[in-house]
């Protein structure tokens, strides 16, 4: 089984401009800061959501009393918002992590395909964390308040 050979014409060659230049040197920083940003905001989100926990629990022991337990002041889902900030931090530390692939750099078509999986991991891991930790945000002060 053979390829396929074909054949490339350049009919016209000339120099980049300078607008060619900057355009093309925005466009690659914007594709190595874009998976940076990612990977930081990760990173902030893992940090936040373990902070979370105390403070919470913290706050449930400021609000309660001697005499009643946790599960009489707050109800069984006092456990929700500790639960949701672990899985926040879980998922953004699944979005942290390095992809464990290998990649040729002498393989540009594996190389785009590899930087667009770990840029949509990255992007969807901080997205889903974020959700997951304002969800614990809010169940805890909905049930911060309701004591």
């Amino acid at each position: 089984m053979t390829k396929k050979e074909t054949s490339v014409i350049a009919e016209s060659v000339s120099e980049l401009t300078p607008h060619t230049k900057a355009v093309l040197a925005a466009g690659e920083d914007a594709l190595v800061s874009s998976i940076a940003t990612t990977r930081e905001f990760c990173k902030s989100m893992i940090t936040i959501s373990f902070s979370s926990v105390p403070v919470y629990l913290a706050l449930l022991k400021i609000f309660s009393s001697e005499e009643e337990t946790i599960t009489d002041i707050f109800g069984q889902f006092w456990i929700a918002p500790v639960l949701l900030s672990l899985g926040a931090a879980c998922i953004a530390l699944f979005g942290y992590m390095p992809g464990r692939k290998l990649v040729s750099l002498e393989l540009p078509d594996e190389l785009e395909r590899f930087l667009r999986s770990a840029a949509n991991r990255r992007f969807y891991s901080g997205i889903l964390s974020f959700i997951s930790l304002i969800a614990s945000i809010f169940i805890a002060a909905g049930l911060l308040v309701r004591a």
